[in-house]
């Protein structure tokens, strides 16, 4: 901000009387962020925020990386930070991602795992005998089943309900005999619990495996051999009996029992063991036509989920029968056999929701392998059937859930598919409201929500609209926990191909998801559900509405976040198996992480594959030079341009010592080691690494863009030289090498249109700037770069435009919008957004806000000592903007010392050239001048002078004030011809800048009429004083400083003696000061000593007096007693004249 001296004028009584300052707003915005170490980061800077009245911020160029949460600078006028760049060997990349610079890497190896084939009985290792495990004591996150009568006991039988015994026993009970235990012992297999009476005695244990006769089924006679291998029986074990039978796996139609692992025997009526039959196949329809549908309430079998052993044995077994052994359908082939139909396993069964023939496949399968759905599956029907099934056994395994009490709710088997399809042929629907409310209740009740997302480089998952919408209800929904599981292949092709194509391209998979553009099967489902999205959104294109945009952002930073875990998940796992793990495979996962802005865990991962490196005794190779830049990177996004140095170094050495310096990657450590010099203010040093690094660039012939980066950040180098010709100059270059290139549809295309925007707010062409942020913004969007730094440092740049431009409201609009896109970044730790802050403070001074300004600006602060940013010019400015805010608040002590500590700090940073810092001692000499100090105050006004000529913004709207505060400083001297022309030259910069319908430039005609006026040129007082009059009702302006005009006009007239007219100038002054709430001020006492002096000149002395006695009470309330003015109207107070 800048803090400006003006003189108050119109004050008949004594003179042109105090300074006033004026607090403007002037944001400090740097460029993007983000620059991934795989790829250059650019450099932008932005003019920092002017402390002047109500003014808006000025942009500068900044910098900005391709990546999430890189370095940025933060505003100022004409500075511009380096964008910091880390390599790689140029590998198969798409144009929106950098090349992977690691020359002659092969994608490492991924280590698989493997899972043992399940015994059968009678196979060596397999259970052979009845067992009772002692019970085991339960953790309380696991269920226990337990029975809800003591009238009976479970006891779990390897027995099918086939027998005519126990059929009656599940018919008679359906609900309390099916219950499943969770002893740890049961891992594979599903178990029928039969309901015995606790007056019956449950056999006894004995020493020999004979002390229990299995029973034969009658009129089955010698059951067949089962068509497949029997898998290694399970055992469940009862808590109310602790006893414990292993059961077979497959089938229900015969019983049998594990004894001998040579054989199975069975006990003779005269006591000896004979071999018991090979099982029977089960008919494929058997269970089917043993269970009928469970008399359940609507309530349950709405909540009903199929077991994830149930899917991996009977139901793989159901559809294989249908389609062969090797056939693999999706779920529209399986609905239209198994679902529904003439052969779906509902036909013909009650359906407990409507009590209805035909009911869901769910409620037609046998209660043991069904119960309350602990998971909901999020999926596609396109995928099939073993797909699915193998992903949820995948993902038991990782979360060590038990697959038997695992219940799945997917909607193809727990929805009634024959009531769909009827309603279908019936060209019926179910009302969206409805369908709703069920759905947002099933989630809520679940409490769990699985993904399953394939292919994993262009997942249908994502085109599918209801598909969205469940992820983002599970996200928003209180204690769900949304989940995401890849098929075997599709993980170890994302880590393959994270390693060959870089961290860029794997996020960019995701960043362009658009719910808008997601499809439904149904066209009015579609409308329903973005209406239930938005819906106070009143259009019907969607595209532009916030909610639907805050589900993008949502969806997309969590499926992000996951590919980020496997990637760490992946790697981690790697190291622990102790397998070899390539030195590129740290790279580009560390790369990911830190694209994201996890700082820390990407350090760490570096760290890890540098630790590697030396222990290998691989520290001159590339590849580990590549580790090193990577990390320097790492810590310049950061702000920490000490440690970045120190790694860049390193890589520079392990680069020479590889003999790899003619290479594209090389070029690239040199860029980057150019910005952490030009972050660290060593502008020429920086240049000469810029120009290095294009020499090398163009020996290997290099024309990426990588090279269109380095053009660019050359730009912005020239322009925080005030060189603002020559960074458009290369700006241009920069554009045309991205067109050569064929990379405009990228982030780091969009970065470089930001740049060249905020290369036209230097210059003061607003509009034209605009348009090309806004052409950015879209940039960004289209290339899925929405969630990255660079985007919110983009609206950053757009709110300090639209500051400078007054529009003070919609700018913090678009603040809180960018400071929205840095948390979500995660780059809330970084100077840009530190600098964000501090121009919300600034745009918040400039609306008259100074308390919440002042708040923001200590955030701000609190905010850039976090990252260190210390010697930079963003914390200079931050700390002149602190001091403009004190300045207006009139705590003139407090404002030296801050505009002191930031002048050291601008001089410390080797930018004490640039405008920022002219504008600096502009503030100063006005803090100066407040306190009477008028000779040292134009010490410091000449100086700023001198540096805005220098930088060329001698035609700006800041040298247009500086001038009009020189013009002040004079008047004050009684120079009133040299204020004069400081004043002329002034309103002739005002007119350059096109600023002329501004408020300052009516307050500047109004002192340049109490100039004319205080040489007694009062025909031309006037007519300055009309045509600011003019000024401020253009510019809308209603404040004390208008009131301050018409009491100028007012004393004008009285002059002349034209006291009807003056009283009527001063009573309108009079009315702006009461709306405004200023009667306890010095400027209301005297406007009312005027008013009572023009009454008294009229010989109206009775309301003179009145007049006289409300300024002393005026005086009184400013605690200006002490002053010449009071003492008058105290005398004239008590009717004395003369």
């Amino acid at each position: 901000s800048v803090f400006t001296r003006r003189m108050p004028l119109g004050q008949m009584t004594h003179g042109p009387g105090d300074p006033w300052h004026r607090f403007s707003h002037k944001p400090i915005v740097a460029a993007s962020s983000g620059c991934s170490p795989l790829r250059p980061i650019r450099v932008i800077r932005q003019p920092a925020p002017t402390a002047t009245g109500e003014r808006g911020a000025r942009t500068s160029v900044s910098n900005s990386t391709p990546r999430a949460a890189t370095r940025e600078a933060v505003a100022r006028t004409s500075a511009s930070t380096p964008t910091l760049v880390a390599t790689r060997e140029p590998l198969a990349r798409t144009s929106a991602s950098i090349p992977t610079l690691v020359a002659g890497r092969e994608p490492a190896v991924g280590t698989s795992a493997s899972i043992p084939t399940p015994l059968a009985a009678g196979e060596p290792g397999a259970r052979t005998s009845v067992s009772i495990p002692t019970p085991v004591a339960r953790s309380a996150s696991r269920p226990r089943f337990v029975r809800q009568s003591s009238a009976s006991a479970l006891v779990a039988l390897s027995c099918s309900p086939s027998s005519p015994e126990l059929q009656a026993s599940f018919e008679a009970s359906p609900a309390s005999s099916t219950h499943l235990t969770d002893n740890p012992d049961c891992r594979s297999r599903p178990r029928l619990q039969i309901e015995v009476s606790a007056r019956s005695s449950l056999p006894r244990r004995s020493s020999t495996r004979d002390s229990l006769t299995p029973m034969t089924p009658p009129n089955q006679g010698t059951p067949a051999v089962s068509s497949r291998p029997p898998r290694r029986p399970s055992v469940v074990s009862n808590p109310s009996t602790s006893c414990s039978f292993p059961v077979p796996s497959r089938t229900h139609s015969s019983f049998s029992f594990p004894t001998d692992k040579a054989q199975n025997v069975r006990k003779s009526s005269v006591g000896q063991d004979t071999p018991l039959p090979p099982r029977p196949a089960r008919p494929a329809r058997l269970e089917s036509q043993i269970f009928s549908a469970r008399p359940v309430s609507r309530e349950e079998s709405d909540m009903l989920g199929v077991s994830v052993s149930y899917l991996n044995s009977h139901f793989l077994d159901e559809v294989e029968s249908f389609f062969g052994s090797d056939a693999d359908p999706n779920y529209r082939e399986i609905n239209d056999r198994v679902l529904h139909g003439d052969t779906g396993r509902g036909k013909g069964k009650m359906c407990p929701r409507d009590n209805l023939p035909d009911c869901s496949y769910v409620d037609a399968i046998s209660p043991a392998h069904t119960g309350r759905a602990t998971l909901m599956l999020s999926w596609t029907w396109d995928y099939t059937a073993k797909m699915v099934v193998s992903c949820l056994g995948r993902y038991c395994r990782k979360r060590k859930l038990e697959p038997r009490i695992t219940y799945v709710w997917q909607c193809a088997l727990c929805i009634n598919q024959y009531r769909v399809e009827a309603k279908k042929a019936a060209h019926e629907k179910i009302p969206f409201n409805v369908f709703k409310e069920l759905f947002v209740k099933r989630v809520q009740n679940i409490g769990r929500v699985v993904a399953l997302i394939t292919p994993w480089s262009k997942p249908r998952y994502l085109e599918r609209l209801w598909c969205i919408l469940e992820c983002h209800t599970a996200l928003n929904t209180n204690g769900c926990i949304f989940d995401i599981e890849l098929p075997s292949s599709d993980e170890a092709a994302f880590q393959s191909s994270l390693e060959s194509v870089g961290s860029r391209k794997v996020l960019d998979v995701y960043a362009g998801v658009k719910v808008q553009e997601a499809q439904t099967s149904d066209e009015e489902d579609r409308n329903n559900i973005l209406r239930f999205i938005d819906p106070d959104w009143a259009s019907v294109d969607y595209a532009e509405s916030p909610k639907c945009a805050d589900i993008n952002v949502a969806v997309v930073k969590h499926m992000q976040s996951w590919f980020v875990d496997a990637a760490v998940a992946g790697l981690e796992s790697r190291v622990e198996a102790k397998a070899t793990v390539p030195l590129v495979a740290y790279n580009c996962v560390g790369d990911l992480l830190t694209d994201v802005s996890r700082w820390e865990q990407s350090q760490h991962i570096y760290d890890m594959g540098i630790l590697a490196a030396k222990a290998a005794g691989l520290e001159g190779t590339k590849d580990y030079a590549s580790l090193e830049q990577s990390l320097g990177v790492c810590y310049w996004k950061q702000g920490n341009n000490a440690e970045a140095m120190r790694a860049l170094q390193t890589a520079k050495s392990a680069y020479q010592a590889a003999g790899k310096t003619q290479t594209p990657q090389y070029a690239l450590l040199l860029q980057n080691i150019g910005c952490c010099l030009a972050d660290q203010g060593n502008k020429s040093q920086a240049m000469q690494e810029y120009l290095d690094a294009k020499m090398a660039f163009e020996r290997v012939a290099f024309q990426g863009p990588e090279y269109a980066l380095l053009l660019q950040n050359m730009g912005a180098s020239f322009e925080s030289q005030g060189s603002a010709t020559q960074a458009m100059q290369l700006y241009e270059k920069a554009k045309q090498a991205f067109e050569v290139a064929n990379a405009t549809q990228t982030p780091q295309y969009a970065l470089l249109v930001l740049n060249m925007g905020a290369s036209l707010v230097n210059a003061g062409q607003l509009v034209q700037a605009m348009q090309l942020y806004q052409s950015a913004k879209t940039a960004f969007e289209m290339t899925g770069a929405a969630l990255t730094p660079d985007y919110a440092s983009l609206l950053k740049h757009m709110g300090a435009c639209l500051g400078i431009q007054g529009q003070h409201a919609q700018a913090m609009h678009v603040y809180v919008a960018s400071k929205k896109a840095f948390e979500v970044a995660g780059a809330s730790k970084t100077p840009q957004y530190a600098s964000l802050l501090s121009n919300m403070g600034s745009c918040l001074g400039a609306m008259g806000e100074n308390t919440y300004a002042m708040e923001h600006f200590m955030s701000a602060r609190v905010a850039f000592e976090r990252v260190g940013a210390f010697q930079t010019v963003e914390f200079a400015t931050l700390l002149k903007n602190i001091g403009a805010c004190h300045g207006a608040q009139g705590l003139h002590a407090e404002a030296m010392q801050s505009f002191q500590a930031s002048k050291e700090a601008f001089e410390s940073s080797g930018a004490a050239s640039m405008p920022d810092y002219g504008e600096l001692l502009q503030n100063m000499g006005a803090c100066l001048a407040s306190q009477g100090q008028m000779t040292h105050a134009m010490q410091f006004y000449q100086a700023a002078q001198k540096i805005f000529a220098s930088c060329g913004k001698d035609g700006t709207f800041e040298y247009a004030v500086l001038l009009e505060n020189i013009g002040v400083c004079f008047m004050t001297q009684g120079r009133h011809k040299q204020a004069q022309k400081a004043y002329q030259a002034s309103a002739c910069a005002f007119d350059a800048a096109d600023k002329k319908a501004t408020p300052e430039y009516a307050a500047l005609l109004q002192n340049l009429g109490a100039c004319f006026g205080a040489q007694a040129h009062h025909a031309e007082a006037m007519r300055m004083y009309e045509l600011s009059k003019v000024a401020f009702e253009a510019a809308g302006d209603r404040s004390p400083k208008y009131a301050l005009l018409l009491q100028n006009i007012g004393a004008c007239f009285a002059m002349q003696e034209q006291f009807e007219r003056a009283t009527h100038a001063y009573e309108a002054a009079r009315v702006v000061l009461e709306s405004c709430g200023c009667t306890a001020t010095l400027d209301y006492g005297v406007l009312l000593q005027n008013m009572g002096a023009c009454l008294s000149a009229q010989c109206a002395h009775a309301q003179a007096v009145e007049f006289y006695r409300g300024a002393k009470c005026a005086f009184e309330a400013a605690g200006e007693t002490a002053r010449p003015e009071y003492l008058e109207v105290s005398r004239l107070a008590l009717g004395r004249r003369g």
